[in-house]
């Protein structure tokens, strides 16, 4: 949620037990809920501890500039030594690890993370990495009219992975529908496993 218009966004997960309760995410250190603020600088709190590596980790954290300095896409984030893979991960290549749903989930990735890997993208000119999740079952591509836009300000503000937002947050409050990368991943990973599992169709070749 967006507490005040449009910010900050903090984000948690509930469970229904007796009512909803804030569950505690090994990804933030046991706390309960994550917040950003781009009015802030930006300010991501509190800072992840991921496991979407193994025993290491990424998160978007690292293509937000700090301290007026610049993103430097090719600084190793992850050397190889520690990467599942065996090569130095990048930080160019953090956006298709967090967009992976078969490498990131609620249960190794920050929440900040997985509703910014597609607006980091876009800011920053980052292609899809060779990590990149490919569609399978026939599943077309995200259209790329339903990307965030607008000015840098309004397009870093929606942190929706999927639905409306609005379409000037300045002057307008008149919703655009709205999704990300990972939404689309997300969505191509179930359709594929439902028509396997369920349809009993072959797996694409």
């Amino acid at each position: 949620m967006g507490i005040r218009a449009p910010e900050p966004w903090i984000f948690f997960v509930t469970v229904r037990m007796n009512g909803f309760k804030p569950v505690p995410l090994k990804s933030l250190g046991r706390e309960k809920a994550h917040m950003i603020s781009f009015l802030a600088g930006p300010s991501i709190v509190p800072a992840p501890s991921n496991t979407n590596l193994g025993n290491a980790g990424v998160s978007t954290r690292d293509l937000f500039p700090r301290d007026g300095e610049p993103v430097d896409l090719d600084r190793v984030v992850v050397p190889a030594d520690q990467s599942p893979d065996m090569k130095d991960v990048k930080v160019r290549d953090i956006p298709a690890i967090i967009a992976h749903p078969q490498k990131s989930s609620v249960a190794n990735t920050d929440c900040v993370s997985c509703h910014t890997e597609t607006t980091r993208r876009m800011q920053l000119g980052i292609p899809y990495g060779e990590s990149r999740f490919e569609f399978g079952g026939g599943t077309s591509n995200l259209d790329d009219s339903l990307l965030a836009r607008g000015n840098d300000l309004q397009i870093n503000w929606n942190l929706r992975n999927f639905g409306w937002f609005p379409q000037d947050v300045f002057q307008s409050l008149q919703p655009i529908a709205t999704a990300t990368h990972r939404t689309a991943n997300e969505a191509a990973d179930s359709a594929e496993f439902i028509n396997q599992r369920y349809f009993q169709l072959p797996p694409p070749q």
